[in-house]
């Protein structure tokens, strides 16, 4: 038997070569000027989403690059989609998530947000993965399953790794069992 895909894939994924020390030196410099904590973030973790918007870090001289790269990336996308939008996305926003030993992403989706980028930083082994939630999974409940052990699919990644997706896939990231931080940086598309 051969699988028929109906549907278009929602995740998808690609490398780029992030100047990644010189990001991690800003992000240092970025986490005094959180103004309140992400209640999504929990173990030991922090995101910068709440930063003035001045700060936040498409804004760059050191992401300029990765932007400019982005956009045939997001245009490929919106092609696939088939949006009628594409000459007018822009990035909304962008922030840092830092895991650490227990840090964690909890389960949220991204609000009115037609396309989510997340770009891995630094993520040293066994610092976890994303996981996404099976958007069929009501549908499943008429089936011979266990839906609680079927409903999360993991995406392996590594350093340099970028994974694109709609903002309506619930989602969220594994604990870092490692004693190294996960660094992600994600850009809202619209």
């Amino acid at each position: 038997m051969k699988p028929i895909h109906l549907w278009k894939p929602l995740v998808w994924k690609f490398e780029y070569e992030f100047p990644q020390e010189k990001l991690i030196s800003k992000l240092t410099d970025l986490k005094e000027k959180i103004v309140s904590p992400s209640a999504l973030e929990v173990g030991d973790s922090f995101s910068t989403v709440s930063v003035n918007p001045k700060h936040r870090p498409h804004l760059w001289e050191e992401l300029q690059d990765f932007n400019n790269f982005l956009k045939f990336k997001i245009a490929f996308l919106w092609d696939e989609y088939e949006f009628n939008m594409k000459t007018h996305s822009h990035i909304q926003e962008s922030w840092f998530n830092s895991h650490k030993n227990t840090g964690m992403t909890l389960e949220h989706y991204h609000n009115n947000i037609n396309l989510v980028v997340t770009s891995y930083i630094k993520l040293p082994e066994n610092s976890g993965y994303i996981e996404f939630r099976d958007p069929l999974e009501y549908h499943w409940s008429n089936t011979p399953i266990v839906p609680e052990q079927k409903l999360w699919t993991e995406v392996k990644c590594k350093t340099n790794d970028v994974l694109m997706f709609p903002g309506w896939l619930r989602h969220r990231v594994q604990e870092n069992k490692s004693n190294d931080e996960r660094i992600v940086l994600t850009y809202n598309i619209v």
